[in-house]
């Protein structure tokens, strides 16, 4: 089985304090950051049917299946340590009543 991979956007702020914060805490070296402006990336976007992540999203690709927005989010969560984990419990909640949580955070990344 692959290492999961994390797929951002290179010039959101969000996204790279994200990837930061994801990196320091996988200690098992289980994620594989891959920039969506790579040749890589755009690659990765063509084969999962991905059109384009924009600046306000994140994109898991996990098992051969990609992940957006809020499940990518909360599947991350289960594999870090500590208590991160439990956040994955979110994932019983409609996807679109959480994306739309996630798209507020989104929008207002710079404020």
């Amino acid at each position: 089985m692959a290492n999961p991979i994390v797929l951002y956007d290179g010039h959101c702020n969000l996204c790279n304090h994200s990837v930061s914060f994801i990196r320091k805490r996988d200690k098992r070296y289980r994620f594989v950051f891959v920039s969506s402006l790579s040749e890589q990336g755009m690659s990765l976007m063509k084969e999962f049917g991905i059109q384009h992540i924009g600046y306000e999203s994140i994109v898991l690709i996990e098992d051969g299946v990609a992940f957006q927005k809020s499940t990518a989010v909360l599947r991350i969560c289960r594999n870090l340590p500590l208590f991160w984990p439990v956040l994955s419990v979110f994932l019983i909640i409609p996807r679109p009543i959480r994306d739309w949580f996630y798209n507020i955070v989104a929008r207002n990344r710079y404020k």
